[in-house]
């Protein structure tokens, strides 16, 4: 699934649709980033009517450089994010071209850090393991 050739600029979250307001909790809480240009957020909400969906999540995938998967019973339902999404986002983990970080309504907090966050993998040259993570 990696390419080379790929740019790798984007933080793809994994959600479940029924967990739309908590997706929306992280845009607010990562919008200063955005503003200043330094994250940009993919999201399956960011598809436009009529764009071949299937096509734009694969496009997302391949140029998410950080992977945030927000977990719950919803989410551990989904057949699409268990056989394509979360496969590929840890295929790229495997390769070391993505970091991941799971948040999850029910994860055990004995495995998460003091923020919650579970830090799965980091890319090659991440700084995410020298940085404080924010968490809601």
């Amino acid at each position: 699934m990696g390419d080379a050739s790929t740019r790798r600029d984007l933080a793809f979250f994994c959600y479940a649709r029924e967990d739309a307001d908590w997706l929306k909790a992280f845009e607010v809480l990562l919008k200063p980033y955005v503003r200043q240009g330094k994250l940009r957020m993919w999201a399956d909400q960011h598809i436009a009517v009529g764009d071949r969906w299937e096509r734009e999540i694969q496009s997302g995938l391949l140029r998410a450089r950080v992977g945030v998967v927000l977990g719950s019973m919803d989410f551990g339902a989904s057949d699409f994010i268990a056989e394509v999404e979360l496969p590929a986002l840890l295929a790229a983990v495997q390769r070391r071209e993505l970091t991941l970080f799971l948040r999850g309504r029910a994860l055990a907090r004995s495995k998460a850090d003091r923020t919650g966050w579970v830090p799965v993998g980091e890319a090659r040259g991440s700084a995410v393991g020298q940085a404080e993570h924010p968490g809601p």
